[in-house]
This record gives structure tokens, C-alpha cells and sequence, in this order.
């Protein structure tokens, strides 16, 4: 039984060199130098974080809303991401019976141009107090729109 299981190993070992052999480079006096190449591949991966939901108080004339930055950036050396940012009501909080006007700052030139870019953009809002002072009651609303685009630099 030990001779069977001897034999039955080394035949397993045969066959498995047999069937994974691995390719090498071999030098000889004939062939003193020789070459191999090793490579890498990193995926791209883009993640942005961008500002929740958020209320801002009334008579307030200059409000942060937060801010958008990269929590994964992984791009090509010749890409770049921008972010835009659009207004559903062109700048205006919007309510049935009224607006009120407000002016968006940060939003302009947002990008993020290298790998894990640490960059971090403000975004906040501007009201007149005239405007707050000429809003009726009620709720007044508006929807920005954030755009990313991979493109090249």
C-alpha cells in the first residue's frame, strides 16, 4: 500500500509540472542578456461629496451651504474633473406666492485636476435684506443641480 501511494505521488507531481510549467527567460554564452517587463494597472475612480439638504434661516445675508470635495480621486494624468452647479430657478428661492433672490458663490470653478486632490470648495449664499424683507410667508425653495465631468486637461 506504502509503494502504491509512493507511486501515485510522484506520478502527481509529474503530471502537475507537466501541465503548469512556467515560462522563463534562459542566458547562455550565446544569449548573455535578456529582457522581461512587469506592469501595474490602477483603475479610475471618482467619488464627490456635495452638500445635503439645508434650510437657511430667515434674514440671514451671507449662509455657508457646505462644501464639495473629492473623497476618492483617482484620474488620468491628462484628465481632470469639473463640477458645475446649476439653479432650478435661476438663483431664487421660489415660493407660490414670491422669490427671493440670492446670489451663489463657489460654484464657478470647481475642479480637481491630480490624484487624490485635497482640494475643498465653499459653497454659501448671499440674501439682501431688502429681498428678506420683501418675502411673503411661506416656504420658499429652489433645487442646484451638481455636474461632473471627466475631460481632458
Amino acid at each position: 500500500m506504502k509503494k502504491f501511494i509512493s507511486v501515485l505521488v510522484a506520478a502527481t507531481v509529474v503530471i502537475l509540472s507537466c501541465l503548469f510549467t512556467v515560462s522563463a527567460g534562459t542566458l547562455s554564452p550565446a544569449t548573455t542578456s535578456g529582457s522581461m517587463e512587469i506592469s501595474a494597472e490602477r483603475s479610475e475612480l471618482i467619488e464627490i461629496a456635495y452638500p445635503a439638504d439645508i434650510e437657511i434661516p430667515y434674514g440671514e445675508s451671507n449662509f455657508t451651504l457646505g462644501e464639495i470635495s473629492a473623497s476618492k480621486m483617482i484620474i488620468a494624468l491628462d484628465k481632470k474633473v469639473t463640477i458645475s452647479v446649476a439653479s432650478e430657478n435661476d438663483c431664487a428661492l421660489v415660493s407660490d406666492g414670491g422669490k427671493i433672490p440670492y446670489t451663489l458663490s463657489g460654484a464657478d470653478s470647481i475642479e480637481f485636476t491630480r490624484v487624490n486632490d485635497t482640494s475643498v470648495f465653499p459653497l454659501a449664499v448671499s440674501v439682501t435684506e431688502a429681498d428678506w424683507e420683501a418675502a411673503t410667508a411661506g416656504e420658499y425653495n429652489d433645487t442646484l443641480t451638481f455636474t461632473l465631468a471627466y475631460v481632458n486637461k
